[in-house]
């Protein structure tokens, strides 16, 4: 699909007939393919979680922004069949699509590190954002009683935007998107449009099986500790659906991971800072690095010569290194100076 086009949902809207399942999915742009996998709130879909970021991807990759089973204009969940590994794998050999990059925000998290640890052959690149991680927090509450998730369970059982709102409020840092009524809104209307959604969740969330069995995440951190796939872990640090110490775990258990953690940012990074989920002017497209690319860009970075889209160094980190530090970005006047941390911009991670 050109890319010049206005891309809107109706324009990228697409189904696909799996062995099992019918799924609905948004696809634009060409290049190596790129899967998007929205979170787990009522009335939450594929273009409802990316729709700010697809135009800018589509430039660059072939974007597929899924309706998960059990979601948006998919087939609906049933309780113990809603396995969403499964779905992904039956939509990508009907789309004869042998090896994608994935970003999974929160719930799409938690069913990209499954996929990515169960079928490490089919992912070129994982960007786990905003994503539970296997284990017990230390931190905070439980994943499912924080203070992002409750209000999220109260929309399931009442859609109403009021309580949309509530959860907007909570899953938001930015003040302009947590009080975006016309977000709680759609997202109400969302949910009400299908009903056999909510149900099925409903009746799903006392077994804790909201996207395949839980006790097959729990067990992932065998499987995380042997995976090679480049992991980009993208994580909010005022995340209150998903506290930061998820990402953290993660980080620990997936040696090929590297962790770019937001300040000012809440459980939708992609809504909340769009331009540093998806880099421009440093942009490293989602291929293979030589060993030389990689040197160059790993000295680059340090000697503050690879930039942002702001002009200011990025500082890479992971398993091969500590993070460079960045010094803080000064003004001065005649009367004082005054600093602002800078906020690095991630390089998408490379396939060794």
């Amino acid at each position: 699909m050109p890319t010049t086009e206005v891309l809107t949902e109706s324009a990228t809207s697409k189904y696909v007939q799996t062995a099992k399942w019918r799924l609905h999915y948004n696809e634009a742009g060409d290049g190596r393919p790129l899967i998007l996998l929205h979170g787990g709130g009522a009335g939450a879909s594929g273009w409802s979680n990316y729709s700010r970021n697809i135009p800018a991807l589509a430039r660059h990759y072939r974007v597929f922004a899924f309706d998960m089973l059990g979601w948006g204009k998919s087939d609906t969940a049933v309780p113990g069949d809603r396995d969403h590994v499964e779905a992904l794998e039956l939509a990508l050999d009907a789309l004869e699509l042998d090896q994608v990059a994935i970003v999974g925000n929160s719930l799409g998290g938690r069913t990209a590190l499954r996929f990515a640890a169960h079928h490490p052959e089919r992912v070129s690149h994982l960007i786990p954002m905003g994503a539970p991680a296997p284990g017990v927090n230390v931190l905070g509450p439980p994943n499912d009683k924080t203070d992002g998730i409750l209000p999220l369970v109260r929309a399931y059982f009442d859609p109403s935007p009021a309580n949309f709102q509530a959860m907007v409020a909570a899953f938001a840092h930015d003040p302009a998107l947590a009080e975006d009524a016309d977000l709680a809104r759609a997202r109400s209307e969302a949910a009400l449009a299908r009903p056999d959604h909510l149900e099925n969740m409903r009746l799903s969330l006392s077994s804790g099986d909201l996207n395949g069995p839980p006790q097959l995440f729990q067990a992932l951190p065998p499987l995380l500790a042997e995976l090679t796939v480049p992991t980009l872990i993208v994580q909010g640090r005022n995340d209150r659906a998903v506290h930061f110490e998820n990402a953290l775990r993660l980080m620990a258990m997936i040696p090929s991971s590297r962790l770019y953690l937001i300040n000012n940012c809440g459980h939708w990074a992609q809504m909340e800072h769009p331009r540093g989920v998806q880099p421009r002017r440093a942009r490293v497209h989602l291929r293979t690095l030589t060993p030389l690319e990689r040197a160059r860009l790993h000295n680059l970075a340090l000697t503050g010569q690879l930039t942002s889209h702001t002009g200011q160094p990025l500082v890479t980190t992971g398993a091969r290194g500590q993070a460079s530090p960045v010094a803080p970005s000064c003004t001065s006047s005649a009367t004082s100076t005054a600093c602002t941390p800078t906020r690095p911009e991630p390089v998408l991670p490379y396939r060794k």
